[in-house]
Protein backbone atom coordinates (compact mmCIF):
# COMPACT_ATOMS: atom_id res chain seq x y z
CA UNK A 1 0.00 0.00 0.00
CA UNK A 2 2.92 2.31 0.75
CA UNK A 3 4.21 2.03 -2.83
CA UNK A 4 0.80 2.99 -4.21
CA UNK A 5 0.62 6.04 -1.93
CA UNK A 6 4.15 7.11 -2.93
CA UNK A 7 3.22 6.71 -6.60
CA UNK A 8 0.12 8.87 -6.16
CA UNK A 9 2.17 11.46 -4.28
CA UNK A 10 4.66 11.54 -7.15
CA UNK A 11 1.92 12.02 -9.74
CA UNK A 12 0.38 14.84 -7.70
CA UNK A 13 3.76 16.56 -7.34
CA UNK A 14 4.41 16.25 -11.09
CA UNK A 15 0.96 17.56 -11.99
CA UNK A 16 1.21 20.49 -9.57
CA UNK A 17 4.66 21.29 -10.92
CA UNK A 18 3.31 21.23 -14.47
CA UNK A 19 0.40 23.49 -13.52
CA UNK A 20 2.77 25.92 -11.80
CA UNK A 21 5.08 25.98 -14.81
CA UNK A 22 2.19 26.43 -17.25
CA UNK A 23 0.60 29.27 -15.32
CA UNK A 24 3.94 30.99 -14.69
CA UNK A 25 4.83 30.75 -18.40
CA UNK A 26 1.41 32.09 -19.34
CA UNK A 27 1.78 35.10 -17.05
CA UNK A 28 5.30 35.86 -18.28
CA UNK A 29 4.35 35.57 -21.94
CA UNK A 30 1.21 37.63 -21.53
CA UNK A 31 2.89 40.39 -19.51
CA UNK A 32 6.17 40.62 -21.43
CA UNK A 33 5.20 39.82 -25.01
CA UNK A 34 1.48 40.38 -25.08
CA UNK A 35 1.13 36.77 -26.29
CA UNK A 36 -0.72 33.88 -24.74
CA UNK A 37 -0.39 30.13 -25.02
CA UNK A 38 -3.67 28.71 -26.22
CA UNK A 39 -3.43 25.47 -24.19
CA UNK A 40 -2.41 26.83 -20.79
CA UNK A 41 -5.82 27.44 -19.25
CA UNK A 42 -7.31 24.17 -20.42
CA UNK A 43 -4.29 22.03 -19.51
CA UNK A 44 -3.98 23.54 -16.04
CA UNK A 45 -7.72 23.17 -15.37
CA UNK A 46 -7.77 19.50 -16.33
CA UNK A 47 -4.55 18.77 -14.44
CA UNK A 48 -6.09 20.34 -11.33
CA UNK A 49 -9.07 17.98 -11.58
CA UNK A 50 -6.63 15.07 -11.38
CA UNK A 51 -4.75 16.77 -8.53
CA UNK A 52 -7.99 17.25 -6.59
CA UNK A 53 -9.04 13.62 -6.93
CA UNK A 54 -5.63 12.13 -6.25
CA UNK A 55 -5.02 14.62 -3.43
CA UNK A 56 -8.32 13.60 -1.87
CA UNK A 57 -7.14 9.99 -1.93
CA UNK A 58 -3.93 11.04 -0.18
CA UNK A 59 -6.00 12.75 2.51
CA UNK A 60 -7.99 9.55 2.99
CA UNK A 61 -4.68 7.68 3.32
CA UNK A 62 -3.67 10.04 6.14
CA UNK A 63 -7.19 10.09 7.57
CA UNK A 64 -6.93 13.84 7.18
CA UNK A 65 -10.34 14.94 5.93
CA UNK A 66 -12.19 17.45 8.06
CA UNK A 67 -14.74 15.99 10.45
CA UNK A 68 -16.75 16.97 13.47
CA UNK A 69 -15.66 14.67 16.28
CA UNK A 70 -17.59 15.98 19.28
CA UNK A 71 -19.83 12.91 19.44
CA UNK A 72 -17.16 10.24 18.88
CA UNK A 73 -14.91 11.78 21.52
CA UNK A 74 -17.69 11.84 24.09
CA UNK A 75 -18.56 8.14 23.94
CA UNK A 76 -16.76 4.97 25.09
CA UNK A 77 -14.25 3.36 22.70
CA UNK A 78 -16.61 0.60 21.57
CA UNK A 79 -19.30 3.10 20.61
CA UNK A 80 -16.65 5.29 18.98
CA UNK A 81 -15.61 2.33 16.83
CA UNK A 82 -19.21 1.69 15.79
CA UNK A 83 -19.69 5.37 14.88
CA UNK A 84 -16.42 5.34 12.91
CA UNK A 85 -17.44 2.22 11.01
CA UNK A 86 -20.89 3.64 10.26
CA UNK A 87 -19.47 6.91 8.96
CA UNK A 88 -16.84 5.09 6.89
CA UNK A 89 -19.52 2.80 5.45
CA UNK A 90 -21.50 5.88 4.37
CA UNK A 91 -18.33 7.26 2.77
CA UNK A 92 -17.83 3.96 0.95
CA UNK A 93 -21.40 4.13 -0.33
CA UNK A 94 -20.89 7.63 -1.69
CA UNK A 95 -17.57 6.69 -3.29
CA UNK A 96 -19.12 3.60 -4.87
CA UNK A 97 -21.89 5.68 -6.44
CA UNK A 98 -19.34 8.25 -7.65
CA UNK A 99 -17.08 5.58 -9.12
CA UNK A 100 -19.79 3.55 -10.82
CA UNK A 101 -21.61 6.61 -12.16
CA UNK A 102 -18.49 8.05 -13.72
CA UNK A 103 -17.44 4.70 -15.17
CA UNK A 104 -20.82 4.38 -16.88
CA UNK A 105 -20.48 7.76 -18.62
CA UNK A 106 -16.91 7.21 -19.83
CA UNK A 107 -17.98 5.66 -23.15
CA UNK A 108 -20.22 8.65 -23.89
CA UNK A 109 -17.62 11.30 -23.10
CA UNK A 110 -14.83 9.41 -24.85
CA UNK A 111 -16.19 10.65 -28.18
CA UNK A 112 -15.81 14.29 -27.09
CA UNK A 113 -12.49 16.09 -27.43
CA UNK A 114 -11.12 19.04 -25.51
CA UNK A 115 -11.11 22.27 -27.47
CA UNK A 116 -7.41 23.16 -27.49
CA UNK A 117 -5.60 19.99 -26.41
CA UNK A 118 -7.67 17.67 -28.59
CA UNK A 119 -7.59 14.82 -26.07
CA UNK A 120 -10.55 12.65 -25.22
CA UNK A 121 -12.70 13.97 -22.38
CA UNK A 122 -12.56 10.42 -20.98
CA UNK A 123 -8.98 11.18 -19.89
CA UNK A 124 -10.28 14.00 -17.69
CA UNK A 125 -13.38 12.13 -16.49
CA UNK A 126 -11.22 9.14 -15.60
CA UNK A 127 -9.90 11.13 -12.63
CA UNK A 128 -13.20 10.55 -10.83
CA UNK A 129 -13.35 6.73 -10.89
CA UNK A 130 -9.59 6.45 -10.32
CA UNK A 131 -9.76 8.81 -7.34
CA UNK A 132 -12.97 7.20 -6.10
CA UNK A 133 -11.52 3.68 -6.30
CA UNK A 134 -8.35 4.76 -4.50
CA UNK A 135 -10.41 6.43 -1.78
CA UNK A 136 -12.55 3.29 -1.40
CA UNK A 137 -9.46 1.09 -0.99
CA UNK A 138 -7.96 3.48 1.54
CA UNK A 139 -11.26 3.84 3.42
CA UNK A 140 -11.46 0.06 3.82
CA UNK A 141 -7.85 0.10 5.03
CA UNK A 142 -8.78 2.81 7.57
CA UNK A 143 -11.73 0.72 8.76
CA UNK A 144 -9.46 -2.29 9.27
CA UNK A 145 -7.01 -0.09 11.16
CA UNK A 146 -9.83 1.25 13.35
CA UNK A 147 -10.85 -2.27 14.32
CA UNK A 148 -7.20 -3.19 14.94
CA UNK A 149 -6.67 -0.12 17.12
CA UNK A 150 -9.79 -0.95 19.13
CA UNK A 151 -8.62 -4.53 19.65
CA UNK A 152 -5.15 -3.30 20.66
CA UNK A 153 -6.67 -1.48 23.60
CA UNK A 154 -6.80 2.03 25.02
CA UNK A 155 -3.17 2.88 24.27
CA UNK A 156 -4.06 3.26 20.58
CA UNK A 157 -6.59 5.67 19.12
CA UNK A 158 -9.30 4.85 16.63
CA UNK A 159 -8.61 6.48 13.24
CA UNK A 160 -11.12 9.22 12.72
CA UNK A 161 -10.96 10.41 16.30
CA UNK A 162 -8.60 12.78 18.02
CA UNK A 163 -5.82 11.27 20.18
Amino acid sequence: MGILIRLVEGVVVLLLGAVTLLVFTEVVLRDTMGQSLIVTEEASRYAMIWVAMLGSALLVAEDGHIRIDILPLSVPPGTRLVLTLISQTLVLGFLAVLTVATITILPDVSRDRTVTLGISMAVIYLALPVGGALMMILTVRNMIRAVGAYRAGPARTVPGSAP
